[in-house]
């Protein structure tokens, strides 16, 4: 709570009273606008995924394992030489 107290004194010192209601209008605006295009872009993705016959409840569920990003046999990249040990 003093932290807020004490962001809020450092706005009105460096916008000043006039100018500090617009800014806090125009951050609210941006939050509402990105809150929106969050959602769209969750709902389309939902939507392809339907359309793909992937099934979207194994990957929603907190629990699920999820795959390794590379096979596990892989211990060093192709173009890695490994070490000689000497």
């Amino acid at each position: 709570m003093p932290d807020t107290i004490f962001i809020f004194l450092l706005a009105l010192i460096l916008f000043g009273p006039k100018k500090l209601p617009e800014i806090g209008r125009k951050i609210g605006k941006f939050m509402a606008d990105f809150k929106r295009t969050s959602e769209d872009f969750k709902s389309q993705f939902q939507t392809e995924m339907e359309k793909s016959g992937v099934d979207m409840g194994s990957f929603m569920q907190p629990g699920a394992q999820q795959p390794p990003a590379w096979p596990l046999t892989h211990r060093t990249s192709p173009c890695v030489r490994p070490r000689r040990l000497s």
